[in-house]
């Protein structure tokens, strides 16, 4: 057994230059969710010191997962038709940083409500521009670049509640904001500097971006692919619970249970850490899968004519 875990973990690609760029995309994936992490932190203590009551903490939740809802399959239009990849990933960034920065400056509810629901279109612009870039970039690597993007979420969702939970003993949640703003900031600099970079070194000059009745045509069969629905549904079940309970757990623990922040970010990071651990082996384990299966498919027609 142990030798078997020892032979996986040896054929578990490594950080290094040839895959700067899946690893940037991942680290930009990791800041969209340091800001919502931390927001799940510092959700008690905002609503303790603005009053605010548990159905107006659902609103403004639901506010930012509705948004983020409706541009989804826009922003895959978008991305599809227009491109532009690098600029959508950084008009992602920008548009988390700007309402966040609004929000530990202002008092008013629906001021925050409003911020919210930016936050929740900004963050899922993200997906479509760099799942499509991952794909670009490394077609063979496919699967282990898509667990990389997947391992930065759980990353930033693992790490920033232990750091927001620490800095919530020495700073106000208005403070912890404003020095996880300065972070993202300087990270974002970073990757996008990066996924830039690597892009004009792997990838050709688009000739023409996907208009017209053809593509129109594309989304109805997409819209019939009874497989990628099932896929669609199970994945809103799995954020239906996700979402549930991480909204509402900080509010639990700090108001009836009376935790602590930091004992909270321990209990938050204990959810996340799992993930983290599990999708760079997967996403290998999908790659070698699907290899086998397409040097499978290929050879299929030679045997049957060689029975002929």
């Amino acid at each position: 057994m142990n030798t078997a875990s020892t032979s996986l973990w040896q054929r578990v690609p490594r950080p290094d230059r040839a895959n700067a760029g899946m690893w940037a995309i991942g680290l930009g994936h990791a800041m969209t969710h340091v800001y919502t992490a931390a927001l799940y932190i510092l959700l008690p203590f905002l609503a303790r010191d603005l009053g605010l009551t548990y159905s107006q903490i659902g609103l403004m939740l639901s506010t930012r997962q509705f948004m983020s809802a409706i541009v989804n399959i826009p922003a895959g239009i978008i991305v599809d038709t227009v491109g532009r990849r690098s600029l959508l990933m950084g008009l992602s960034l920008l548009g988390v940083s700007v309402p966040y920065l609004i929000i530990s400056a202002t008092s008013q509810y629906w001021v925050i409500v409003l911020c919210f629901g930016l936050m929740g279109i900004a963050t899922f612009l993200w997906h479509p521009a760099a799942i499509t870039s991952i794909s670009e970039m490394y077609p063979a690597r496919r699967g282990y670049g898509l667990a990389i993007h997947e391992l930065g979420s759980n990353l930033g969702d693992t790490v920033t509640p232990l750091l927001a939970g620490a800095l919530l003993g020495f700073l106000t949640w208005r403070q912890v904001i404003s020095v996880t703003l300065a972070a993202g900031i300087l990270v974002g600099i970073i990757v996008l500097r990066t996924i830039t970079r690597i892009r004009r070194q792997y990838i050709e000059p688009v000739p023409s971006a996907a208009k017209g009745v053809g593509y129109l045509a594309g989304l109805r069969i997409l819209a019939q692919n009874k497989n990628l629905l099932i896929l669609a549904l199970v994945s809103g079940i799995r954020s239906f619970t996700q979402h549930g309970l991480i909204s509402f757990l900080p509010l639990y623990l700090v108001n009836d249970v009376k935790v602590p922040a930091v004992l909270l970010g321990v209990y938050l990071a204990v959810v996340q850490v799992s993930g983290m651990i599990a999708t760079p082996i997967s996403g290998t384990l999908t790659d070698r899968i699907d290899t086998r299966v397409r040097r499978s498919a290929r050879s299929s027609p030679h045997r049957q004519c060689s029975r002929r």
